[in-house]
């Protein structure tokens, strides 16, 4: 299989300034890691080693809460890598914004918003944290600067889920990912199989809003199996987009520690700032034998093992190991999963 590495996200720093329900962590809670500009200069070293530059999508944390901010734009235009900026959009910093509006290396801001309702989503990430983000988005649109959305959905606002992506292509939005919460840190919280079904019935009965300048995503190929007869073109020939650990992104966190994917906090593949090995990430990359099996798909077990759409899913590994503890075992968001489980259950 291809084994490009697409996508680093990286979280230059710990913490946030919201205190959102469903984040891993706590971000408000001691957390001062942050990208030193030498650590930082020393990953795109490590990064210009790879075949084919990857992306680099800042992350946080919030990323605007980075004093060093500008300064990382700034060596990361140098050393020819394209970015975009994950943000909850509620610290304007015109001037970081202007920046990203006069390169080409910039691809976009994803702006989290969980609800078109104010009170909704301001019950999830703080106080006047809706009104904030929309002043932000309307200074981008004042600028001509392309956004997207990202929903995440839990108990608490996945009726919203239709008003939401509606909502994203009236502010402007180029596009909406709506993923579920993951079962792990401070978004233990989890969704029954009557609030799954109802989420994908929700992004599947907008996909006709999708046209040139708008489109629908669902973050995880499991919600296309809430209609299987439909989709099931789109699922065989990968449309539909699968989970991506190990096979197109890696996250590194502040301190340098390497994951998979930032819902496996405990899952540890290595760090990028202990290292002088100038092509360590490279060498992680190809070699880690987690990386390995998981893109193999081999190690699967249970119903995802012999899934038809095995080769096509794969299933959310993290969910698997949140709520299992079996990095390779069953997605029980997974309505195949949930059929065949009589006794299912997310606790």
């Amino acid at each position: 299989m291809n084994k490009n590495l697409n996508i680093v996200a990286l979280e230059i720093l710990e913490g946030c300034n919201l205190t959102c329900d469903f984040c891993v962590r706590n971000a408000l809670n001691n957390l001062t890691n942050k990208v030193s500009l030498e650590n930082f200069e020393k990953l795109l070293n490590m990064l210009s080693n790879f075949s084919q530059k990857p992306h680099i999508a800042f992350t946080g944390g919030e990323p605007f809460l980075q004093k060093d901010l500008l300064k990382i734009l700034e060596m990361t235009v140098k050393y020819g890598f394209k970015f975009s900026i994950t943000t909850n959009a509620t610290i304007k910093n015109r001037e970081v914004i202007d920046f990203c509006a006069k390169t080409q290396f910039f691809k976009h801001f994803i702006i989290s918003i969980d609800s078109y309702n104010a009170d909704v989503h301001n019950n999830i990430r703080g106080p006047k944290a809706f009104e904030r983000t929309l002043s932000f988005i309307d200074y981008l649109r004042g600028k001509g600067i392309p956004f997207g959305i990202n929903a995440t959905i839990s108990e608490v606002n996945y009726f919203d889920v239709d008003g939401t992506i509606k909502f994203a292509k009236e502010i402007g939005a180029k596009d909406i990912s709506v993923a579920t919460v993951k079962p792990n840190g401070r978004g233990a919280a989890t969704l029954n199989p009557d609030q799954l079904d109802y989420i994908a019935n929700q992004i599947l009965n907008n996909k006709c809003l999708i046209d040139e300048n708008f489109k629908v995503w669902a973050a995880e190929v499991t919600l296309f199996l809430y209609d299987m007869d439909t989709y099931r073109d789109d699922i065989m020939n990968g449309e539909s987009g699968s989970c991506a650990f190990g096979r197109a992104t890696l996250h590194i966190r502040a301190n340098g520690d390497i994951l998979g994917c930032t819902s496996c906090e405990d899952m540890v593949l290595g760090n990028v700032f202990a290292t002088e090995d100038n092509n360590y990430l490279n060498k992680l990359w190809h070699n880690h034998q987690i990386l390995n099996d998981i893109r193999s798909k081999q190690k699967l077990n249970g119903i995802c093992g012999t899934c038809e759409f095995k080769e096509f899913c794969g299933g959310c590994r993290c969910r698997a190991y949140g709520i299992t503890g079996d990095l390779f075992g069953d997605d029980n968001y997974c309505p195949i999963v949930i059929k065949n489980n009589k006794e299912y259950s997310l606790q």
